[in-house]
Parts: structure tokens; sequence; C-alpha cells
């Protein structure tokens, strides 16, 4: 049930553990603009020192001139330097000195702006219990506007993302009312609030993918690819 997309191959948002030896087979990272984080829970954040290690090391070789843009929340450059100590343990390597020489680290917060890719991104900060975590819209003229809840229970940012959004894949990981997660009944509950937001439920766990099947919603496969004009 983790969660993670690739936007336009420009765009990586989120890195559950486990994630980096599927998308590489995806994609080649090293074309990457820039990589999302929405807040630092293993689930969305685990992989995330073996894709920078990765393009740190490889980027010469592979003709990669431009730094990659990384966007999360406060603390991201200091949770990366502690995650890489601990999983690949090249403390030269990863220290701040030779990470900023190759990436740019943007902490975000609610109502924080910023372009990449030709999108232009708004951040929404939602309401995980006690986890900071950022949501984001895409938006792009002449194309549909895009939401991205990250994890979150009911909240008004995500009220907001749902008003202004015409697709949205929204945290529906809970299958009763929950403390840090939206549940099954109020997604469904939301998505009749807000008809003109086609909603996706993603972070879904067994039961809570089976309600969507059982209950008609759109439910995403592994590697599932949506286009979106």
């Amino acid at each position: 049930n983790n969660t993670s997309f690739i936007i336009d191959d420009k765009i990586l948002f989120d890195t559950p553990s486990g994630s980096y030896k599927d998308i590489v087979k995806q994609i080649d990272i090293f074309k990457l603009d820039g990589i999302i984080i929405s807040h630092f829970h293993a689930d969305h954040f685990g992989d995330f020192p073996v894709f920078t290690t990765r393009i740190m090391r490889e980027s010469e070789k592979r003709g990669r001139t431009k730094k990659l843009k990384v966007y999360g929340p406060k603390g991201v450059l200091e949770k990366l330097i502690a995650l890489n100590t601990l999983l690949i343990g090249a403390e030269d390597e990863c220290s701040e000195e030779n990470l900023r020489k190759n990436i740019d680290f943007i902490e975000v917060d609610d109502g924080d702006e910023f372009e990449l890719s030709g999108y232009k991104v708004k951040t929404l900060k939602v309401d995980h219990n006690r986890s900071v975590c950022m949501g984001f819209v895409f938006e792009k003229e002449g194309h549909k506007t895009v939401g991205f809840s990250g994890d979150t229970k009911e909240c008004e940012n995500l009220h907001k993302m749902l008003e202004i959004s015409d697709v949205a894949f929204v945290d529906m990981a809970a299958p009763v009312p929950a403390k840090a997660h939206l549940d099954c009944f109020r997604f469904v509950e939301l998505q009749n609030m807000y008809p003109n937001c086609q909603m996706w439920p993603i972070h879904t766990s067994d039961e809570c993918y089976k309600f969507a099947e059982d209950n008609g919603l759109r439910v995403l496969n592994d590697f599932d690819e949506i286009i979106i004009d």
C-alpha cells in the first residue's frame, strides 16, 4: 500500500522503502528534474538516499549537468544526511557540503508555491496527526489541475485541494475513522461532496482496496499509467 508517483518522467513524488528497484525499471532517474517528499515516514521517504546517492555518483558519467531539486518539509536535508549515514555509510560522500554541490534542497510549508518541469506547484499542509505532511497541487495552463494529498485525515486543506483540483489522489488507508488517515466511508462522502473532482484512493490497505472495488471506486495497481490531459 505504499504509493509513489512519476510525473511526466521528470518528477518523482515520494520514495517509499523498496521503491528504488522498481522505479529505475520505469524511468531514467538521471533525467529527473526534481523529487518531492510529502513527509519523513519510511513508506514515503525510505529509499530517498538510494536515489540521491546514485544520482550523485553517476551524474557525470551519465552526462547529467544540472542539479537535482528536492522539495520537502523543514529538515529535509538533515533527514537525508541522517538516513544516508545509517543506510549508505558513506559519510564523506553524503556530507552537507557534497550534497549541496549536487542537489538544491528547498524546504516548503503551507501555502508555498514553486515551479518545476513546467508546473506551478502549490503546497498545502495536511493533517497526519503528529507528523508534518504536505500535499501538493499541480497546475499547468491548458491542463487539468491535479492534487496529491500525501497522508492525511480530513482537514481544511484537503477540502481546499478537492475544491481546486480536477483530479486528486487521496489517502484512503483506514477502513474505519482514524487519527492519521482518511477512512473509506468518508472518502466516498467527500467524492459526493466534490463531484467535479475525480478522486483516486491511494495508500490503500488490502481491506480498503477491496472496499474500493466493491463500491465501484477507481483503483490503482502497480505501475498503472494514467493520462491526464
